[in-house]
């Protein structure tokens, strides 16, 4: 039987100083249960040592790690949409790993086995992903397990659980492959950074063929917590609030339409208000404004009633409380 072969795609600026911790957590991976590699590294425009790091894992892996260097997207997006062009047609899964975070050492063979299982098990005919919990490099986890207390094996996401807003993507995943690119569904959008607008369009699309996303009670990703967003008591990257807001724009795009078709008002207010909140940290308060009275309009809450009126009063306030928020 041919090995499977996994296609890791890991887009990278400036993180000389991090991306050998992914490299060789890819190369040191087990293979209890075979399967042949490739790294596909996009450099957008690094003007560290990036490149020098990744030329000496070349010359002891040429055949598995692809380095591919393009000057000033400074978009994310835009680096990962370099390897569609030039990942293996070979490819069976595809794992995006950011080049400051590791896989686990069983991480590849795990999903295989797990896989392969569930065809086994004749349970579900059709997987398109498998979704697995994060760590951060302090050993916590990224997101409570405490809504999978009572799966015992396997847990099956679908669209209108994401829809219902059961599910944050704090959770990485394995593509399958195929189905993604004769779609050509694993393109990424210039002008959104986060992968998460993929997992909206795959788990719809998913949905559409009676295909099923599946969640397992396995951390296998390593996500380095020092580059977190969310760190604003450090710095505010005030492009980052504008993107995180294009991106729940775009989002609330895709789904708008089946929010409406299957009645799930809360997520459709949530998702106004989560562009609202970036909107006022990048400093639009006027967005801010009008996307809190359509979320208001849409589901009332009294949390969001009581930030539009402070938000009217001072915009220092709002942003200290939504930094306290946060943290909480």
């Amino acid at each position: 039987m041919k090995k499977p072969l996994i296609s890791i795609i890991t887009p990278t600026y400036n993180r000389a100083d991090l991306l050998s911790h992914a490299i060789n957590s890819v190369i040191n991976q087990k293979q209890d249960i075979p399967f042949d590699w490739e790294m596909l590294i996009v450099d957008d425009w690094s003007t560290d040592t990036t490149s020098q790091v990744v030329e000496e894992y070349i010359k002891k892996y040429p055949q598995n790690i692809k380095y591919f260097y393009q000057k000033n997207s400074w978009i994310p997006g835009v680096a990962r949409n370099v390897w569609l062009d030039n990942m293996s047609s070979e490819s069976t899964y595809v794992i995006f790993l950011d080049s400051d975070d590791e896989l686990v050492d069983d991480c590849i063979q795990t999903c295989l086995y797990r896989w392969n299982m569930l065809l086994k098990e004749n349970k579900y005919d059709h997987v398109d992903n498998i979704h697995f919990f994060m760590k951060g490099s302090d050993g916590s986890l990224v997101w409570s397990k405490s809504i999978f207390k009572n799966v015992k094996k396997y847990l099956t996401i679908s669209y209108k659980d994401i829809l219902a807003n059961k599910f944050a993507f704090a959770f990485e995943s394995m593509i399958k492959s195929k189905p993604f690119l004769e779609n050509n569904l694993l393109r990424f959008d210039k002008q959104y950074i986060s992968e998460a607008i993929l997992w909206l369009i795959m788990s719809k699309e998913s949905y559409e063929r009676w295909c099923y996303d599946i969640f397992i009670d396995y951390t296998w990703y390593i996500y380095r917590r020092d580059h977190d967003w969310l760190q604003i008591t450090k710095t505010i990257d005030t492009q980052r609030f504008r993107n995180n807001a294009l991106w729940n724009a775009k989002a609330l795009d895709i789904i708008n339409k089946d929010l409406i078709s299957f009645w799930y008002r809360h997520t459709y207010a949530d998702y106004l208000f989560r562009e609202g909140i970036n909107w006022i940290l990048y400093g639009e308060k006027k967005k801010w404004l009008a996307l809190l009275k359509s979320s208001l309009r849409i589901q009332f809450s009294l949390k969001v009633f009581v930030l539009y009126v402070i938000s009217l009063l001072s915009q220092n306030l709002i942003l200290l409380l939504y930094k306290i928020e946060s943290k909480i």
